[in-house]
């Protein structure tokens, strides 16, 4: 068998430090230089580490270390903070990550999204499965999400290259050590915020999460599998906000009466720059509220997820309680 050896672009981030350590430990894969602004926390036997900026030229890299699979992990899909600065930023990362994908004559090359490629809910509560609507501008000189914008450099790049099987994953929010997106947001509260979806004005609304281990478990199979095209990632299940409410055993910050809860619920009304960023991320995702479908990556892959949406927030609060 032909020994694996993968590219891993924006491994300083939690899901490549976590694809980093599954690939050290799969005999196939027997070379990994990983690419960032900054090292992962753990450099293995199998890594050599390439610091990278937004103008660093990867052809050279990916040909002179005879690269044959490749990941691209935008740091700001695979939970970081929404308060923390990515690693590479989109456009040039992606631009320049394909063209060298192109000159070394890769076999296969994955790119890591999170949801924002679909279209807003509007109150729909079905699961996304990956041929639904995706996002469509609303108004002239709308910006399309980063994530379409990466998925359509994909869908490019598979016409361009027949040969190399090219797969655009859309993760539900990461949770697991390391990670600072909502997950972790929700962990960290002493008490869980209370969106209008879930006070009874309409169906409650259902969160999901993937576990860190499965995103890059699942990540690496799509690497090495063959397959092309759009997969979900994510846990088997949605779960309510009170249900991890219970699970954490935190209270819900449900509005006071009177006066205090007027004053309360009018601090959500602040403009912007009134919040923090991080604040403003948990209500969207509130809001939004997208549970995937990953039956296509199960059908397809045979892949079977060790935690559901709550088990991964439960194991992340495990491992963040004081010892």
């Amino acid at each position: 068998m032909q020994q694996r050896r993968v590219a891993i672009v924006g491994v300083g981030a939690p899901v490549g430090n976590a694809l980093c350590e599954v690939l050290e430990a799969d005999p196939a894969c027997s070379h990994i230089l990983g690419v960032d602004r900054r090292a992962p926390p753990q450099l293995g036997d199998k890594l050599v580490f390439l610091p990278a900026g937004p103008d660093t030229d990867l052809r050279e890299p990916f040909c002179e270390h005879a690269i044959t699979h490749a990941v691209l992990l935008p740091a700001a899909a695979v939970g970081h903070a929404p308060d923390e600065p990515g690693s590479l930023p989109a456009a040039p990362a992606v631009r320049r990550f394909f063209e060298a994908a192109a000159a070394a004559g890769l076999q296969g090359v994955l790119i890591a999204n999170g949801t924002g490629a679909y279209r807003p809910p509007n109150g729909a509560t079905a699961p996304r499965c990956e041929g639904d609507p995706l996002f469509e501008p609303q108004a002239p000189g709308q910006r399309l999400p980063e994530d379409l914008v990466r998925e359509q450099a994909a869908a490019r790049f598979a016409r361009a290259h027949p040969g190399c099987a090219v797969v655009s994953c859309r993760l539900a929010p990461v949770v697991g050590p390391g990670t600072a997106g909502v997950g972790h947001l929700l962990v960290r509260r002493k008490r869980l915020p209370v969106h209008p979806a879930t006070t009874g004005e309409r169906a409650p609304a259902r969160l999901q999460f993937v576990h860190i281990e499965d995103a890059a478990a699942a990540i690496a199979e799509l690497l090495f599998s063959g397959l092309s095209g759009v997969y979900n990632i994510a846990s088997d299940d949605g779960v309510e906000l009170e249900q991890i409410a219970r699970a954490l055993r935190r209270p819900l910050a449900r509005p006071a009466p009177g006066l205090a809860g007027l004053l309360g619920r009018a601090a959500t009304w602040l403009p912007p720059w009134g919040r923090r960023r991080s604040e403003r991320a948990l209500e969207r995702h509130l809001e939004q509220a997208l549970v995937l479908d990953n039956r296509k990556l199960k059908r397809d892959l045979g892949y079977v997820f060790r935690y559901t949406s709550e088990g991964a927030v439960l194991e992340h609060a495990r491992r963040l309680a004081p010892r």
